[in-house]
């Protein structure tokens, strides 16, 4: 069985975290602490709202305990649309200006891979990190990070 973790990547100064959806592969009560223990500022799932429903109440879950969360919705293996690239600036800037909690920020997939490398790899770029090396990191951590081309030509900017 797939244990769930959150795989850390540093970007500029804060630490993002590649991570599957809590209770992807068991019970998602046996994951939450995990991702709890984390004391997030702030996590950011990419995932579609039918892939999002399937895993319980994650949204009212992360608000009971005062934890905000950013859904930018992609399909899996994609890249973002219009509308989840004008919300992912916010989000962006608002990662990036995050130095509270560590900046401890899990970006999340239902696999824990694909988009959820995107969202590592993104802010290493807008921060001066070279696209290959952006691409790079968070790969090292997690294969398979950031796995098509539309998602690696999101991701570099």
């Amino acid at each position: 069985m797939i244990e769930f973790a959150i795989h850390p990547v540093a970007v500029a100064g804060g630490t993002p975290g590649l991570s599957p959806m809590p209770g992807r592969t068991r019970h998602g009560g046996a994951d939450w602490p995990r991702l709890v223990d984390r004391a997030p500022g702030l996590v950011i799932t990419m995932t579609p709202l039918h892939e999002l429903a399937r895993m319980g109440s994650l949204p009212q879950d992360l608000a009971n305990i005062g934890i905000p969360l950013a859904h930018l919705p992609v399909a899996d293996m994609g890249a973002p649309d219009a509308a989840t690239q004008a919300g992912w600036t916010t989000v962006q800037a608002r990662a990036l200006a995050m130095p509270g909690r560590r900046g401890r920020l899990p970006a999340r997939c239902f696999g824990g891979r694909g988009r959820a490398g995107m969202v590592a790899s993104r802010p290493m770029v807008a921060a001066g990190e070279r696209p290959q090396a952006a691409l790079a990191r968070p790969r090292a951590v997690r294969p398979c990070a950031v796995a098509t081309a539309a998602q690696r030509q999101w991701a570099q900017g």
